[in-house]
């Protein structure tokens, strides 16, 4: 097979291959983090879970420090590392030999927080742009659980509550639920930083269980690979029959309340012949007489399962973990039992956290954000809770008990509910959240400015604009689709606006100040059908709609000053403000300016103009009448070009009252020159033109400087 390559694919094939080695190489070279006297590499041992690039590393403490390394290619400096809940920044970034920067850092409760990004900022030395490089690292350590029991002996019926000693007790994954093993109860829990095993026997006889634990932070098993299952803890234990008859009851878990206290609940016990029918029994804490009164069962009916259904009055509260219960006939124990009395499922508070921020008390959310919430009360770990339309994405390795449960939740971008319920076992309760719509001062890139030379975007524009024409109008204009995105939110806008025409002495001409002008996102917005308003929202504000001096009949040098910012009493957070003043300059200026040339000097022309010569007229004041051509300065505000033509009368010696004074008067076309710093009404100017003298009949060239008055 013959391959022909031309010399245009040559081209093309070096061009991608000079692009893909320009723009595809990656900033970082290598990232290294080094903890205790371990250290993991991103290019050696990074690992792929559910399509994700990770960096594992080892750790003792759940607040472990770790030194970062970081090796860039030569084109990039790195910057800093961003801030995040997950670490505290120890140290500044240093340069070490020119090879690596180096910064320390220290982790927070890594046994609880999972996984950790690491989002480096680098600058591109060569365009200066800076780019940020994002790492997952993902952290793992070594758990052990021992158990050393110091009783081999279980009763039907009986609790027995074991100490598990652990290197990482804050690393083992709490399991509130039963867990069953060769006819033995078993589950974990913690309680001062201890891990403690509860046991339940159900039946008599040697019993081999296996008891499961898991962990929250992985760990690596002897086939280098990830787990969270620690291995099995065998043990094994003689059940033997009660010494006082246990009675089992088909429930784990009473609510005592003033419903149940009073009207009791229905459950099953189990029967025995000693137990009789239509009898209430006291319920105490302890075998001997003078217990505290639990509750109180009373017989009703036999069943076909040799069940015994009763009704149970509670009276007090109680756990399991604090011992048995005692069914007494009088003062006398006839059976025992166990089970808990709580307290009904209440909640007492609602806390918000959103990262970068602390714990506050409420229950406002926004749509499109993520949030943790957290509930406080008491019986919580007994509710079944879930929250009505929006997506819980809560980690099972949160930490939560009776007093606190925590969610991490998703509001969605086009939630319709202004109120989200919680849910317990499908009852609704009193606790929820509620959906606010964003009200956030946006940058005013949505706004536009226009007087007759098309729109200007006000964030962008200059503070000051010099109009060379006449200004038809001002109009301010609202781009309502730019307020939302789907990325990001802002909601609707207060603006106040304060418009002002000044005059050329900077005297105030006309105000107007306009309050809470509400512009609403437009249609394109995700939450464009929420944000109605009794007010209509504005589309565009007219100055000339506002004022009675028209913008059209202003003269030269007039400013009309818009001032634009968030309403403040409507946002918690600094809002914006921005001023354009738009100054009307034309590019041509006519007036009439008054001159009392001194020192005048006169060249007549034409043969009747012989013997005459410059300086005729030095010792004469003259009067100047003319109308001028100005040329405002484009670039500086309340400026004049330094030169002018114009054309007028010229009173020749008019103020010199001499008997040998030679009096005319002239028509003059000048060109004048002006001092560059003006004293407004008076200044110095130089004229130089040509004249005719209307008496002498006689044209002439001049020169004179002059004191001049501008009207």
């Amino acid at each position: 097979m013959n391959f022909r390559i031309s010399s245009c694919s040559l081209v093309v094939l070096l061009f991608i291959l000079g692009f893909n080695k320009v723009y595809c190489v990656n900033p970082v070279k290598e990232l290294v983090i080094k903890t205790d006297t371990l250290q993991a590499k991103y290019s050696t041992d990074r690992i792929s879970l559910q399509n994700e690039e990770y960096l594992p590393f080892f750790f003792n403490s759940e607040n472990e420090f770790a030194e970062i390394n970081v090796y860039t290619n030569g084109q990039y400096s790195f910057l800093k590392l961003l801030k995040s809940q997950d670490f505290e920044i120890l140290d500044s970034i240093v340069l070490i030999n020119q090879e690596y920067y180096r910064t320390k850092i220290r982790f927070n409760h890594l046994g609880k927080t999972g996984p950790s990004n690491l989002i480096i900022q680098l600058k591109n030395n060569n365009t200066k742009d800076t780019i940020n490089q994002e790492y997952k690292l993902f952290p793992y350590t070594n758990t052990f659980v021992n158990f050393f029991p110091s009783a081999d002996e279980l009763y039907i019926g009986e609790e027995k509550i074991f100490e598990l000693t652990s290197n990482h007790p804050d690393n083992i994954k709490i399991n509130s639920n039963w867990l069953t093993s060769d006819g033995v109860n078993y589950r974990v829990s913690e309680r001062n930083n201890q891990i403690w095993l509860h046991i339940l026997p159900l039946s008599v006889g040697s019993k081999n269980i296996q008891i499961n634990v898991q962990t929250i932070s992985p760990f690596l098993d002897n086939n280098k690979k990830f787990q969270t299952n620690l291995p099995a803890i065998p043990y094994q234990f003689k059940v033997k029959n009660s010494r006082i008859a246990f009675l089992g009851i088909d429930k784990k878990e009473v609510i005592y309340d003033d419903d149940t206290r009073k009207n009791g609940i229905e459950i099953t016990l189990d029967n025995n012949r000693n137990l009789q029918l239509h009898k209430t029994y006291r319920i105490e804490n302890q075998e001997e007489p003078g217990g505290a009164l639990m509750a109180e069962i009373f017989t009703k009916n036999f069943l076909a399962n040799d069940k015994v259904l009763c009704i149970f009055r509670p009276y007090n509260l109680h756990k399991q973990t604090e011992g048995y219960l005692y069914i007494k006939d009088n003062d006398d124990a006839k059976f025992i039992t166990n089970l808990n009395i709580i307290p009904k499922t209440t909640i007492s508070s609602i806390s918000i956290l959103r990262k970068g921020q602390e714990w506050t008390p409420g229950n406002n959310v926004y749509p499109g954000e993520t949030v943790d919430v957290k509930i406080e009360g008491e019986s919580l770990l007994s509710g079944k809770f879930y929250w009505d339309e929006i997506n819980d994405i809560s980690s099972d390795s949160v930490i939560c008990n009776d007093n606190v449960r925590f969610f991490r939740l998703q509001i969605p971008l086009q939630i319709k509910n202004k109120r989200i319920t919680l849910y317990n076992n499908s009852k609704a309760t009193s606790t929820s959240l509620n959906v606010k719509e964003y009200q956030t001062p946006r940058p005013f890139d949505y706004i536009s400015i226009s007087s007759g030379t098309g729109k200007k975007v006000v964030q962008s524009t200059n503070t000051t604009i010099i109009q060379r024409y006449t200004i038809p109008d001002v109009i301010l204009t609202f781009d309502k689709n730019k307020i939302d995105s789907d990325q990001k939110l802002y909601g609707n806008q207060f603006l106040d606006i304060d418009i002002q025409i000044i005059g050329t002495s900077n005297q105030l001409i006309e105000t107007q100040s306009l309050k809470n002008i509400l512009v609403s996102p437009g249609e394109t917005s995700p939450r464009s059908d929420f944000y109605k308003d009794k007010t209509k929202p504005t589309d565009e504000i007219s100055v000339n709609n506002l004022f009675n001096n028209k913008t059209y009949n202003l003269e030269d040098f007039n400013k009309i000053q818009v001032t634009i910012k968030n309403s403040s009493d409507k946002y918690q957070e600094q809002g914006n403000e921005k001023k354009v003043v738009i100054s009307l300059q034309h590019k041509v200026a006519f007036d009439f300016d008054v001159s009392f040339p001194t020192g005048l000097l006169i060249q007549d022309l034409g043969s009747s103009a012989s013997g005459t010569t410059f300086g005729d007229n030095l010792d004469g004041i003259s009067l100047a009448l003319i109308a001028q051509f100005k040329f405002p300065d484009a670039n500086k505000v309340g400026k004049l070009k330094p030169y002018r033509f114009g054309a007028g009368f010229l009173a020749i010696n008019a103020f010199n009252f001499s008997s040998s004074a030679s009096r005319d008067l002239a028509a003059v076309v000048l060109a004048s020159v002006y001092p560059i710093k003006t004293r407004k009404m008076f200044n110095l100017p130089i004229h130089i033109g040509f004249g005719y003298k209307i008496q002498g009949k006689t044209p002439f060239i001049m020169l004179s400087p002059g004191l001049g008055i501008t009207f």
